[in-house]
């Protein structure tokens, strides 16, 4: 396998990990479960994915914000996180 590829993998596998897996389950613990602490959430582990991008320049910091908005809502509906 290349190393791109691999890498690509690697990369979108521990950050969902750690974003959507442990971020978000610690933030779960510590705002609660209603709708405004899983928003709070969603938006909280989303700016950190955005500025874990800060290298990539704004664009960069753009795409993980709106990717991270959109699999933190998935993770938040699905509970699952294989599926973002």
């Amino acid at each position: 396998m290349p190393a791109a590829i691999y890498a690509m993998i690697n990369a979108g596998f521990s950050e969902e990990t750690t974003y959507r897996g442990y971020l978000f389950e610690r933030l779960r613990t510590l705002f609660g479960t209603g709708r405004g602490a899983r928003v709070a959430t969603i938006l909280l582990t989303s700016a950190w994915f955005a500025l874990g991008h800060y290298r990539q320049g704004v664009p960069g910091v753009e795409q993980a914000a709106f990717t991270g908005l959109v699999f933190g809502a998935i993770f938040a509906v699905t509970g699952s996180i294989w599926v973002p």
